[in-house]
């Protein structure tokens, strides 16, 4: 009696699959051989190769990555009998890149940098790879290939900044925006009125003014103060200005300069001693004016020391009539003119 003839399993690889990814790894899929028979009702064993792997079993786990990979399923029945099936799986991209920032530089106030910008940007992608990085700063497009970029940004000012990255599987990031705002620059101080080494008669000094200018963010602060001098109006003084911007730059501008005292100046302070009423007589006034006047006129040094001194005495007598501040300044401003 002839026996049975032994007949080859049929080999079923399943469906053709697309997964998308779930990690850096690509993703986990489980292969399906369970159609594959035997009409023998033979044992069978399957066995999956594909480029770069192989495992064995009905629905065997495999991790793979983006892409596609061909599998072919081997069945044997170890009978002499196999039959083989194929399945492709393909491991989708469906998920856009994502692209963070860091910036290196010296903070100011207000969201203001002090110094250039250096800014960092890293894209990262959950399975194919970022394919290229691009920026647009003040409406120039520059695309660099791969995960990263750095960009310098040196000039002041307000700088806008769009980027977005786009993986290898043509997935585009929403663009994201930032605000870079740069101001290297102290503000710029003009003090006018007085000049820097100027000689000024007391009674003729300027009043010291200032402007401030910054051109970028702005002047926040700005302050003036005057030091120097002996008290009573001569020596040599120091204006002096402080101006900070709103990025927290601060410099401070200062003009040196020098009072003294002259006849003719002390004439004008008398004046403006009489109009403020610091000398509450105008006869009083006439006469310490004349006075002056006489000692200007004098023709040696002597006589007109000899007339400042009466000068002096008159001031010191008349308590009443004029301010102690003001007359301290008058005999002092008298005694220089002696002296000198």
């Amino acid at each position: 009696e002839c026996g049975s003839r032994n007949n080859s399993p049929s080999a079923n690889a399943g469906s053709d699959q697309i997964v998308s990814c779930s990690s850096l790894n690509g993703a986990q899929i489980i292969l399906d051989g369970s159609g594959s028979s035997d009409s023998d009702g033979d044992a069978l064993t399957h066995t999956w190769t594909w480029a770069g792997g192989s495992a064995t079993g009905v629905n065997p786990a495999i991790m793979l990555p983006y892409g596609a990979t061909t599998f072919t399923l081997t069945v044997d029945d170890e009978k002499g009998g196999s039959s083989q099936d194929t399945v492709v799986v393909t491991v989708k991209d469906d998920l856009p890149p994502s692209t963070s920032s860091s910036i290196t530089a010296i903070s100011g106030n207000n969201g203001w940098y002090k110094s250039d910008v250096n800014l960092n940007l890293t894209s990262t992608d959950n399975c194919s790879g970022s394919r290229d990085l691009t920026y647009v700063i003040d409406d120039v497009t520059t695309t660099v290939a791969g995960a990263t970029a750095n960009v310098l940004i040196s000039d002041d000012g307000k700088h806008s900044l769009n980027f977005y990255a786009v993986d290898n599987a043509g997935n585009t990031e929403q663009a994201k925006t930032l605000e870079i705002k740069i101001d290297k620059t102290a503000p710029v101080i003009s003090i006018t009125g007085v000049s820097d080494g100027a000689t000024y008669a007391l009674g003729s000094v300027p009043v010291a003014a200032y402007t401030v200018i910054d051109a970028t963010s702005g002047v926040a602060t700005s302050s003036a103060a005057l030091t120097g001098g002996d008290g009573l109006g001569l020596g040599t003084f120091t204006s002096s200005v402080t101006a900070t911007d709103n990025a927290g730059n601060t410099i401070t501008s200062t003009a040196t300069y020098t009072v003294i005292a002259t006849p003719e100046g002390l004439i004008a302070l008398i004046q403006q001693m009489l109009a403020s009423g610091q000398i509450d007589n105008a006869g009083i006034a006439n006469s310490l004016i004349s006075k002056v006047e006489n000692a200007m006129s004098a023709g040696n040094d002597n006589t007109a020391d000899n007339i400042l001194q009466a000068f002096i005495n008159q001031v010191s007598a008349q308590g009443q009539h004029i301010d102690s501040g003001a007359a301290a300044i008058l005999i002092n401003a008298a005694n220089y003119i002696i002296s000198h």
